[in-house]
């Protein structure tokens, strides 16, 4: 489809266009982007490209590319990353959790994604986050909560849900040790 003008937010009816696949065995689905009235940083796209759809990209489940280079996965500094799952009424929760390395430019936070997107770039479950103590900024990890509804400009989730509750409570004692230990550091300057 093609939209000439994105800043009208009136319904609209869209031609689909046909484009000859060569040499694509799974499909395509291309997003063309031109016209734009500020200027993009590509390594900036990239990386939030890379870090945004993390679990489709490591298990092969989409191809991103951007001006004809493959976006890689996000490889986060970590360690004493230690693997979680745990089952809720309404589904299954997997993830990880550890410890940034010194100086690794990310912050602190577990990662929250819905069906391989990321919704919430940081959560800490009812712990306290860094303005409590800079040292929780060292806590690191991934939750995969595809069963919480996300607001729909996926910036968030439903904290107000069953759902949600279940998936925090079982989370905040998974995290429970990395904090008290984090807690226990002193904060570097």
């Amino acid at each position: 489809i093609d939209d000439e003008n994105l800043h009208d937010y009136s319904l609209k009816e869209y031609r689909v266009n046909s484009m000859p696949l060569i040499g694509w065995s799974r499909g395509l689905t291309m997003i063309r982007i031109s016209g734009l009235s500020k200027k993009i940083k590509i390594k900036s796209l990239k990386d939030t490209l890379a870090e945004v759809y993390k679990p489709l990209i490591e298990n092969n489940q989409i191809e991103i590319i951007v001006n004809e280079d493959k976006i890689k996965a996000a490889i986060f500094p970590v360690e004493n990353k230690k693997q979680f799952s745990f089952l809720t009424e309404a589904g299954l929760v997997i993830g990880w959790v550890g410890y940034l390395k010194e100086k690794s430019g990310y912050k602190g936070g577990i990662r929250c994604y819905r069906k391989g997107r990321l919704i919430l770039e940081k959560d800490f479950f009812g712990h306290p986050d860094t303005t409590y103590s800079n040292s929780i900024n060292y806590l690191f990890g991934e939750v995969h909560l595809d069963f919480v509804k996300a607001t729909t400009n996926k910036t968030g989730f439903d904290k107000d849900s069953a759902e949600w509750y279940e998936a925090e409570e079982q989370m905040f004692l998974i995290l429970e040790p990395y904090v008290k230990e984090l807690l226990k550091r002193t904060d570097k300057e």
